[in-house]
Formats: structure tokens, C-alpha cells, sequence
């Protein structure tokens, strides 16, 4: 057991600090015990880092709806969006987010939920829907400043239903989708050109992992799954998508 936690670790490059349980047989993973949280491997293998980012807590508390509870692809569209937020400079709130996207039931795995886009509003597309077995691979973690940052305590821990009035854009919103499209129309901006080390470098999800200390991967590793594509606010602000390719295993050094 002790060597599953190790694993964790150094795959997804925790902090000594995080502590980490492994589910008993018995445990569920809405099951939790108070003051910690179900995280499921699968989301840091879409590039979530910790501390886990505000706008993504401070989604599901609005949400009134665990962390555990989103699908995959909910994940990579949180972190799509807090990626092109960070590079075009615009500040995300849960509004923004509710004016371009919102929470649905899985048709198929109820109490879980995926973000879906509002009409001709999609930013980030091509999900993966191959996610298979993802729900078997989970652990346990201490809610804190280091899993959390400074919202430890706004987290919502319980697996809830989702009320239809919390997933509707409210009106006093400034539209997430208005804003892209004022930055992303400046000119001289070569967004063929990303890739995906220097995408994650630059955003608020990485600036904690790049700097860990030694002994842990200190590069983007090429178990971080970038397939899906992020897009403009609307079709006619790129010709193409923008595809991002991970690192080769030769790339992913371990200081």
C-alpha cells in the first residue's frame, strides 16, 4: 500500500506535505471521511495540479456538487479554459464559466456530471470518450493549503444533485465568450504555433509543480493527456484547432 501511495507521488509529482490514503475495500468514493476529499487518477492525468485550481472549487461549490463528481471531460474543459484565460490575460469567474458552459447529469452514470457548451459557445471540443475503468482508480486526500490553496475550507465535500436554477448564466455576468473574442482578435498572435510545455509552464495550473523540489518530475511528464483541442469563442476566430502533443517518455525527466 505504501508503495501504490509512493507511485502516486512521483507520477503526478505531490508534495510530502499532501497526505494521501488509499480507499479500504469497504470505502466508496463518496464515501469520504470529514476533512478529506475522493480525487480520481485520471484527473491529474489530464494535467490537474495541486493545489487545485480556485475557479474549479469554486465552480463545484456554486454547483453545490463534489469535485469527484465530474466526469474526465469535465476536468479538460475547466482546465482549457483556465489555460487560454491565463495566455490571453483574462481573469475567469464562475459567471463567465455559466455563460458559455454548464453542469449536466450523465445519461449514463447518474451523479455524475460533465461541462457541456451553450449553443455555437464551445471553447474547448474533441473530448475524449474513450475514458474506460477511470472510476476504479481512486485515492483519498487531506483537504489543506497544499491540496487547496486558500479555499480549503470553501470546497464542497458532499455528493449532491444539481438544482437546475444553479447551472443557468446569470445575467450581471460578463460573457467569458466577449472577452475572447476582443483578445483573441488582436493581430501578430501566431496560435498555430503552441505547444504544450510552454502552455503549461505559462499558466497558473503549473507554476507550483515547475518549481518543486528535487526528486520529483520537474517537466511536463507525457502521461499528461492534451488531446483534446481548444478553440476560439467561435469558428471564425481560428482557421484550424489548435491540437496539443504531450512530451516523449525521453523528455519526461525525473531530477
Amino acid at each position: 500500500m505504501d508503495e501504490d501511495l509512493l507511485d502516486i507521488r512521483g507520477r503526478y509529482g505531490f508534495l510530502n506535505k499532501v497526505q494521501l490514503r488509499l480507499p479500504f475495500p469497504d470505502k466508496r468514493a463518496d464515501t469520504v471521511s470529514e476533512g478529506w476529499i475522493c480525487m480520481y487518477t485520471i484527473y491529474f492525468e489530464c494535467g490537474l495540479q495541486l493545489p487545485i485550481p480556485p475557479l474549479l472549487i469554486q465552480s463545484m461549490h456554486h454547483y453545490q456538487l463534489a469535485i469527484p463528481q465530474l466526469m474526465p471531460n469535465g476536468i479538460r474543459v475547466f482546465l482549457g479554459l483556465i489555460v487560454l484565460a491565463d495566455e490571453v490575460g483574462v481573469e475567469m469567474s464562475v459567471d463567465d464559466i455559466l455563460a458559455i458552459y454548464y453542469p449536466q447529469e450523465n445519461s449514463k452514470d447518474h451523479d455524475r456530471y460533465s461541462m457541456y457548451p451553450r449553443r455555437k459557445k464551445q471553447v474547448v471540443g474533441e473530448m475524449n470518450n474513450a475514458d474506460k475503468y477511470w472510476q476504479d482508480h481512486y485515492f483519498f486526500m487531506h483537504v489543506n493549503e497544499k491540496s487547496m490553496g486558500g479555499l480549503a475550507n470553501a470546497f464542497y465535500p458532499l455528493w449532491g444533485i444539481l438544482r437546475k436554477e444553479l447551472k443557468k448564466p446569470l445575467m450581471k455576468a460578463l460573457l467569458f465568450e466577449e472577452k475572447l473574442e476582443r483578445l483573441l482578435a488582436q493581430p501578430n498572435r501566431e496560435w498555430d504555433k503552441i505547444n504544450v510545455p510552454k502552455r503549461l509552464k505559462a499558466s497558473s495550473l503549473w507554476k507550483d509543480f515547475i518549481n518543486i523540489p528535487t526528486g520529483v518530475v520537474k517537466r511536463v511528464p507525457s502521461w499528461v493527456d492534451w488531446s483534446f483541442v481548444i478553440r476560439g469563442a467561435s469558428r471564425r476566430l481560428f482557421d484550424t484547432p489548435l491540437f496539443i502533443e504531450p512530451l516523449s517518455d525521453e523528455e519526461a525527466l525525473i531530477a
